[in-house]
């Protein structure tokens, strides 16, 4: 029986679509029988057709879907993920605040702030920044240096009313960055400057410590292995490595509240960025 449809996966698609109690009676042509584990019918089936017969309000009728693999659903799941934050954002915040997710520190990441900073946060008046599970990478300085900017003087065409100012591609609103105890070296490095340069405010957990510059070392076999290289301290001289990024306001991730599909962070985040736009 059908529990939850995957938005944007096989099953979410023009005339294969199933709902939530739907039932799939057989993959392939074998039939599922109550009890038994019918997970072997899709061992290696990702990127081939597969025929299903479901049962859709007591009528049955037969699809053909292309399964796909374990990381393209993980894909999905994100992108889901990222798709409810946001919609819980502008429905908690009437509209007046925007959502951003950084999964790691990347070049790919970089472009994509830049495409989100500008595509996703239009006619909001503050952002939620979340960078918890960010894995980490090397752009926290670019992302710093584009949240720094300030305007310093401006233009008005004429005839205009409308004032145009510079720095251009800039944010000027309130931020709220979200970490975790799963945010992770650059991850971590970026909320760690962040603080540093008084930009916002940081809401959840202290973040993992795990921050170290690290380089490659090539085998004769063709293989390596990874050594400590670079470390990096705040200001102050404390070490980033062991030394998480503490919040400035502690909300711990309550495991019932995620069964109830809430987000305590993600709704305190919104909460503070609220009052820093009061």
């Amino acid at each position: 029986r059908v529990a939850w449809v995957l938005p944007r996966g096989p099953l979410d698609r023009e005339g294969k679509r199933l709902a939530a109690g739907d039932i799939i009676l057989s993959i392939d042509g074998e039939k599922i029988v109550h009890g038994e584990n019918f997970w072997p019918l899709l061992e290696h089936k990702s990127g081939d057709e597969v025929d299903l017969l479901v049962s859709s309000g007591g009528e049955e009728r037969e699809i053909t879907v292309e399964p796909i693999s374990s990381w393209r659903e993980h894909g999905l799941r994100y992108q889901h993920w990222m798709d409810e934050n946001r919609r819980m954002v502008a429905e908690q915040s009437g509209g007046r605040l925007a959502y951003l997710h950084m999964s790691a520190m990347g070049s790919g990441n970089w472009e994509q702030f830049l495409v989100d900073i500008f595509s996703k946060t239009e006619g909001a008046a503050g952002l939620i920044l979340d960078v918890r599970y960010n894995n980490g990478g090397r752009i926290h300085d670019q992302v710093l240096t584009f949240l720094s900017r300030r305007s310093y003087n401006y233009s008005i065409g004429r005839g205009d009313t409308q004032a145009t100012y510079e720095s251009q591609r800039r944010w000027d609103g309130p931020i709220v960055v979200l970490i975790n105890e799963r945010s992770y070296s650059d991850g971590e490095i970026f909320p760690a400057g962040f603080k540093a340069l008084g930009l916002g405010r940081v809401v959840g957990m202290p973040t993992f410590g795990a921050v170290i510059g690290t380089s490659n070392v090539p085998l004769i076999d063709g293989s390596m292995f990874r050594i400590p290289a670079t470390g990096w301290y705040n200001l102050d001289g404390s070490n980033l490595e062991n030394g998480p990024v503490h919040p400035d306001l502690y909300v711990p991730d309550v495991p019932e509240e995620n069964l109830a599909g809430r987000d305590s962070q993600l709704e305190a985040g919104v909460t503070e960025c609220l009052k820093m736009l009061e």
